[in-house]
């Protein structure tokens, strides 16, 4: 396997995680908590890319972490319940961010599947973590018909989801398969840059936007 572009230094960890991981909610009490860990997601993949960018990477254990998502929840008027955040929440949330933390980035939403690669690397290229939303989906075998992750050392299937947001940090190539680096749930995963393509292609509500491009102004 061949790493065609990644970011430049280390991405941020909880401990020994890969990322944050809104499932640290999971042992805490109340209804608050509840929805932060079933659809806190979108807060995760903002707070981590701005913790990235100002290089505040390293989060000693969870309750610093919590302690971080939470101001960053509070900063977007983030509610928690479990269906999370739509796309446009999230890019609001990503724009008063930047501004907040006086970062001279230019955020929108990302419509054409056209220069998906081309705007993955170009992100990646400039140091800047590339936030994406799996679509949600709906009707039957919604499991079956949802995105393959993949295990980074094996590249077998280990899970599977949708509507989610995640972080794409590097891709790489083996053979004639491109797959994206993303840290989700704390973890490492790979996806496969053509079933993601297609998945988006798939469901029309990847309509409402599914990929956060970044930029720096020149």
């Amino acid at each position: 396997m061949k790493k065609i572009i990644s970011l430049k230094n280390e991405y941020v960890s909880v401990g020994s995680s890969f990322g944050g991981n809104q499932n640290l909610f999971g042992s805490d009490k109340g209804i608050i908590n509840k929805g932060r860990q079933l659809g806190g997601c979108g807060v995760v993949a903002l707070s981590d890319t701005v913790s990235y960018l100002t290089g505040d990477v390293k989060f000693n254990d969870p309750a610093q972490y919590k302690k971080n998502f939470k101001k960053t929840a509070r900063r977007i008027l983030f509610v928690p319940t479990r269906f999370g955040m739509t796309f446009f929440q999230v890019l609001f949330g990503a724009r008063h961010l930047m501004h907040k933390n006086e970062l001279n980035l230019r955020c929108r939403m990302a419509f054409s599947k056209k220069d998906l690669y081309t705007r993955i690397c170009r992100m990646l290229k400039d140091d800047i973590p590339v936030i994406l939303c799996v679509p949600r989906i709906y009707g039957r075998n919604i499991t079956a018909r949802s995105l393959p992750f993949y295990d980074p050392v094996t590249l077998k299937k280990v899970t599977q989801t949708q509507g989610h947001f995640v972080v794409a940090t590097a891709v790489y190539i083996d053979g004639n398969d491109i797959y994206i680096e993303i840290s989700s749930w704390g973890k490492r995963y790979f996806i496969k840059y053509g079933e993601f393509r297609s998945f988006v292609k798939k469901h029309p509500i990847s309509l409402l936007g599914y990929m956060m491009e970044i930029t720096r102004r020149r």
